[in-house]
């Protein structure tokens, strides 16, 4: 008698995990399982490791690709503070006051009501 079917029907019995499939890797000759629980299919850290390892084997030896930002970038291309940035937007008073500066409203001269 194949122990295969009676486990597999204990195991759905029980709602003990069973597995679903198997795929052979190609890179290691390992076996990756998949395994389905109460009729839903439970992730594989297996799989997924076994994937990132080989993507990583892969790309060993290749350049890194540079950062766009890092330590030394301008301060305000990382969003950090910019004292010219801010001396532009306090204008004279800028280490005066806590207010920018804003000009006095225009005055227009002339017309008879």
């Amino acid at each position: 008698m194949d122990a295969k079917p009676v486990f597999l029907a204990a195991s759905a019995w029980l709602g003990v995990a069973a597995p679903a499939q198997a795929q052979q890797s190609a890179a290691g000759g390992q076996t990756c399982v998949q395994v389905e629980i109460a009729g839903r299919m439970a992730g594989t850290l297996n799989c997924l490791n076994q994937q990132l390892r080989n993507q990583a084997m892969a790309a060993e030896g290749e350049a890194v690709p540079a950062a766009p930002l890092g330590a030394g970038s301008p301060s305000n291309a990382v969003g950090l503070f910019n004292q010219f940035g801010v001396a532009e937007q306090y204008g004279r008073n800028f280490g005066v006051s806590v207010l920018p500066y804003r000009p006095p409203p225009p005055v227009y001269g002339g017309g008879v009501n």
